[in-house]
Protein backbone atom coordinates (compact mmCIF):
# COMPACT_ATOMS: atom_id res chain seq x y z
CA UNK A 1 0.00 0.00 0.00
CA UNK A 2 3.10 2.64 0.90
CA UNK A 3 4.84 1.74 -2.26
CA UNK A 4 1.51 2.38 -4.57
CA UNK A 5 0.92 5.49 -2.51
CA UNK A 6 4.30 6.99 -3.09
CA UNK A 7 4.53 6.20 -6.73
CA UNK A 8 1.35 8.02 -7.15
CA UNK A 9 2.72 11.08 -5.85
CA UNK A 10 5.76 10.74 -7.97
CA UNK A 11 3.86 10.20 -10.90
CA UNK A 12 1.28 13.27 -9.81
CA UNK A 13 4.60 15.21 -9.57
CA UNK A 14 6.11 14.36 -12.99
CA UNK A 15 3.06 14.32 -14.66
CA UNK A 16 1.64 18.18 -13.66
CA UNK A 17 5.52 19.57 -12.83
CA UNK A 18 4.64 22.27 -15.79
CA UNK A 19 1.17 23.00 -13.39
CA UNK A 20 2.01 23.47 -9.89
CA UNK A 21 -1.22 25.44 -8.82
CA UNK A 22 -2.80 22.19 -10.30
CA UNK A 23 -0.29 19.87 -9.02
CA UNK A 24 -1.13 21.10 -5.53
CA UNK A 25 -5.03 21.38 -5.55
CA UNK A 26 -4.52 17.49 -6.16
CA UNK A 27 -1.93 16.50 -4.01
CA UNK A 28 -4.11 18.40 -1.16
CA UNK A 29 -7.24 16.52 -2.25
CA UNK A 30 -5.46 13.32 -1.98
CA UNK A 31 -4.06 13.83 1.43
CA UNK A 32 -6.97 14.66 2.61
CA UNK A 33 -8.97 11.61 1.00
CA UNK A 34 -5.90 9.27 2.08
CA UNK A 35 -7.42 7.62 5.73
CA UNK A 36 -10.40 9.41 5.16
CA UNK A 37 -12.29 6.69 7.13
CA UNK A 38 -10.31 6.11 9.72
CA UNK A 39 -9.56 9.45 11.26
CA UNK A 40 -7.98 8.06 14.28
CA UNK A 41 -5.43 5.97 12.22
CA UNK A 42 -4.70 9.27 10.65
CA UNK A 43 -4.09 11.36 13.51
CA UNK A 44 -1.94 7.81 14.95
CA UNK A 45 0.01 8.20 11.61
CA UNK A 46 0.64 12.41 11.91
CA UNK A 47 1.67 12.35 15.33
CA UNK A 48 4.02 9.36 14.12
CA UNK A 49 5.59 11.30 11.89
CA UNK A 50 6.20 14.17 14.58
CA UNK A 51 8.51 11.59 17.09
CA UNK A 52 11.93 12.63 15.68
CA UNK A 53 10.50 16.61 15.12
CA UNK A 54 12.74 18.27 12.92
CA UNK A 55 15.19 21.09 14.39
CA UNK A 56 12.98 24.11 13.21
CA UNK A 57 9.86 22.87 14.88
CA UNK A 58 11.45 22.28 18.07
CA UNK A 59 12.78 25.94 17.73
CA UNK A 60 9.18 27.25 16.85
CA UNK A 61 7.83 25.25 20.15
CA UNK A 62 10.57 26.95 22.50
CA UNK A 63 9.74 30.51 21.12
CA UNK A 64 6.09 30.13 20.94
CA UNK A 65 5.76 30.11 24.94
CA UNK A 66 7.80 33.55 25.20
CA UNK A 67 4.71 35.11 23.57
CA UNK A 68 1.06 33.31 24.47
CA UNK A 69 -1.74 35.49 26.14
CA UNK A 70 -4.39 34.38 28.04
CA UNK A 71 -6.21 33.59 24.20
CA UNK A 72 -4.50 32.00 21.85
CA UNK A 73 -5.44 31.45 17.94
CA UNK A 74 -3.48 29.17 15.94
CA UNK A 75 -4.73 29.49 12.04
CA UNK A 76 -4.40 26.86 10.21
CA UNK A 77 -4.26 23.76 13.29
CA UNK A 78 -4.52 20.85 11.11
CA UNK A 79 -3.84 17.55 13.23
CA UNK A 80 -3.43 19.91 16.19
CA UNK A 81 0.06 18.95 17.26
CA UNK A 82 1.32 22.51 18.14
CA UNK A 83 -2.28 23.61 19.45
CA UNK A 84 -2.10 20.15 22.12
CA UNK A 85 1.32 20.22 23.12
CA UNK A 86 0.95 23.73 24.14
CA UNK A 87 -2.33 23.50 25.85
CA UNK A 88 -1.00 20.47 27.76
CA UNK A 89 1.71 22.82 29.02
CA UNK A 90 0.07 25.67 29.61
CA UNK A 91 -3.36 24.75 31.17
CA UNK A 92 -4.25 27.96 32.31
CA UNK A 93 -4.07 29.74 29.16
CA UNK A 94 -7.27 28.95 26.48
CA UNK A 95 -6.13 27.76 22.92
CA UNK A 96 -7.92 28.13 19.75
CA UNK A 97 -7.80 25.94 16.33
CA UNK A 98 -9.10 27.43 13.55
CA UNK A 99 -9.11 25.15 10.25
CA UNK A 100 -10.54 25.17 7.06
CA UNK A 101 -10.67 20.62 6.57
CA UNK A 102 -14.27 19.84 8.73
CA UNK A 103 -13.28 16.67 9.17
CA UNK A 104 -10.13 17.29 11.08
CA UNK A 105 -11.63 19.74 13.36
CA UNK A 106 -14.73 17.47 14.35
CA UNK A 107 -12.22 14.96 14.97
CA UNK A 108 -10.71 16.80 16.99
CA UNK A 109 -13.65 18.48 18.75
CA UNK A 110 -13.97 14.74 20.01
CA UNK A 111 -10.58 13.61 20.86
CA UNK A 112 -10.08 16.67 23.11
CA UNK A 113 -13.36 17.13 24.24
CA UNK A 114 -12.30 16.92 28.22
CA UNK A 115 -9.66 19.86 27.94
CA UNK A 116 -11.65 22.76 28.51
CA UNK A 117 -8.84 24.88 27.82
CA UNK A 118 -8.93 23.71 23.73
CA UNK A 119 -11.50 25.12 21.49
CA UNK A 120 -11.58 24.30 17.62
CA UNK A 121 -13.29 25.74 14.52
CA UNK A 122 -13.29 25.00 10.90
CA UNK A 123 -15.02 28.58 10.10
CA UNK A 124 -13.55 30.99 8.11
CA UNK A 125 -11.63 33.67 9.39
CA UNK A 126 -13.60 36.34 11.10
CA UNK A 127 -10.71 38.74 11.04
CA UNK A 128 -12.83 41.59 12.76
CA UNK A 129 -13.33 39.40 15.85
CA UNK A 130 -8.71 38.36 16.26
CA UNK A 131 -8.66 41.32 19.04
CA UNK A 132 -10.07 38.61 21.26
CA UNK A 133 -6.72 37.35 20.96
CA UNK A 134 -3.67 37.90 22.67
CA UNK A 135 -1.71 36.14 20.57
CA UNK A 136 -2.12 34.53 17.00
CA UNK A 137 0.69 32.05 15.65
CA UNK A 138 0.44 29.94 12.16
CA UNK A 139 3.01 27.47 10.60
CA UNK A 140 2.95 26.46 6.90
CA UNK A 141 -0.44 28.60 5.93
CA UNK A 142 -0.02 32.06 5.55
CA UNK A 143 2.05 31.71 1.98
CA UNK A 144 -2.15 30.28 1.17
CA UNK A 145 -3.12 33.89 1.39
CA UNK A 146 -3.30 36.43 -0.59
CA UNK A 147 -1.78 39.45 0.09
CA UNK A 148 -5.79 41.66 0.79
CA UNK A 149 -6.32 38.74 3.42
CA UNK A 150 -2.98 39.35 5.02
CA UNK A 151 -3.55 42.97 5.41
CA UNK A 152 -6.85 42.21 6.75
CA UNK A 153 -5.08 39.91 8.96
CA UNK A 154 -2.35 42.50 10.12
CA UNK A 155 -4.50 45.24 10.62
CA UNK A 156 -6.99 43.28 13.05
CA UNK A 157 -4.40 41.29 15.08
CA UNK A 158 -4.27 42.04 19.02
CA UNK A 159 -0.25 42.32 19.92
CA UNK A 160 1.59 39.44 18.69
CA UNK A 161 1.54 37.41 15.74
CA UNK A 162 3.96 34.47 14.88
CA UNK A 163 4.64 33.15 11.79
CA UNK A 164 6.64 30.16 11.09
CA UNK A 165 7.20 28.87 7.30
CA UNK A 166 9.79 26.78 5.65
CA UNK A 167 11.29 27.33 2.45
CA UNK A 168 10.14 24.71 -0.13
CA UNK A 169 13.58 25.55 -2.59
CA UNK A 170 16.52 24.35 -1.26
CA UNK A 171 18.76 27.30 -1.14
CA UNK A 172 16.55 30.55 -1.96
CA UNK A 173 16.59 33.12 0.45
CA UNK A 174 12.52 33.98 1.11
CA UNK A 175 13.14 36.94 2.08
CA UNK A 176 14.53 38.99 -1.77
CA UNK A 177 11.18 38.13 -2.60
CA UNK A 178 7.89 40.03 -2.28
CA UNK A 179 6.07 37.31 -3.98
CA UNK A 180 7.14 33.67 -5.25
CA UNK A 181 5.60 30.62 -6.69
CA UNK A 182 7.47 27.43 -5.38
CA UNK A 183 7.21 24.21 -7.22
CA UNK A 184 4.27 22.74 -5.09
CA UNK A 185 2.08 26.79 -5.69
CA UNK A 186 2.21 28.41 -2.58
CA UNK A 187 3.21 32.24 -2.25
CA UNK A 188 5.85 33.14 -0.35
CA UNK A 189 5.32 36.86 1.20
CA UNK A 190 7.35 39.67 2.38
CA UNK A 191 5.60 39.85 5.27
CA UNK A 192 7.80 42.70 7.00
CA UNK A 193 6.80 44.54 4.02
CA UNK A 194 3.00 43.83 3.43
CA UNK A 195 2.90 44.86 7.65
CA UNK A 196 4.44 48.39 6.99
CA UNK A 197 1.90 49.17 3.74
CA UNK A 198 -1.21 48.77 6.91
CA UNK A 199 1.04 51.95 8.40
CA UNK A 200 0.57 49.96 11.63
CA UNK A 201 3.43 50.80 14.37
CA UNK A 202 5.22 47.45 15.19
CA UNK A 203 8.37 45.56 16.40
CA UNK A 204 9.86 43.24 14.15
CA UNK A 205 12.06 40.19 14.69
CA UNK A 206 12.85 36.95 12.88
CA UNK A 207 14.41 33.48 13.00
CA UNK A 208 16.49 31.80 10.66
CA UNK A 209 16.71 28.07 10.94
CA UNK A 210 18.47 25.92 8.66
CA UNK A 211 18.06 22.06 9.44
CA UNK A 212 18.41 18.91 7.60
CA UNK A 213 15.81 17.50 6.29
CA UNK A 214 15.12 13.92 3.77
CA UNK A 215 14.09 14.00 0.29
CA UNK A 216 12.45 10.92 -1.52
CA UNK A 217 14.44 12.28 -4.49
CA UNK A 218 18.15 12.87 -3.50
CA UNK A 219 17.97 9.61 -1.19
CA UNK A 220 19.76 11.46 1.45
CA UNK A 221 19.56 14.97 3.73
CA UNK A 222 19.66 18.32 2.05
CA UNK A 223 19.92 21.40 3.77
CA UNK A 224 16.80 23.72 4.15
CA UNK A 225 15.81 26.88 5.84
CA UNK A 226 12.83 27.72 8.05
CA UNK A 227 12.02 31.24 9.09
CA UNK A 228 10.00 32.42 11.90
CA UNK A 229 8.61 35.83 12.03
CA UNK A 230 7.62 37.80 14.73
CA UNK A 231 5.32 41.09 15.21
CA UNK A 232 4.68 43.11 18.00
CA UNK A 233 1.95 45.78 17.81
CA UNK A 234 2.77 48.98 19.53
Amino acid sequence: MLRKIIFLKLFLNFFFKNNSVFLWKIRWLFDRLHFSNDMEKKYSAYIASRKNIRLDLKEYLKILPKYLSNNNLEIGCNFGHTLTTLAKKYPKKNFYGQDISYQYINFLKKKFKNNPNLNFTFKKINYQNLDKYGTIFTSGTLMYFNKNELKKLFKNFKKYLIIYEMSPVIGSNIDKYTLYKSKIGVILHDYKKIMKETNLKFIYKKKDIYFKEWTIKDKNKILTKAIIHIFKKI
